[in-house]
């Protein structure tokens, strides 16, 4: 896996394990602040949190039955 999809990885599993949105932030403090990339992080983060646990209406992916 590339970097770069190691750490949206990283993102999405932080945002889903999350209760809230100061959750995300803080979780990203912590796990991202010896790699300087505490900012970006968060605002991956909390850009997938609420939207992971299913396509949003009018997705292209809606439909598909799995």
């Amino acid at each position: 896996m590339s970097k770069m999809g190691q750490f949206v990885m990283e993102c999405q599993q932080i945002a889903m394990q999350s209760e809230s949105e100061a959750e995300v932030k803080a979780e990203c403090k912590k796990t991202f602040a010896d790699r300087g990339l505490v900012e970006y992080a968060t605002d991956t983060a909390v850009k997938y949190y609420g939207q992971l646990d299913g396509d949003p209406a009018g997705s292209i992916y809606e439909d598909i039955p799995f």
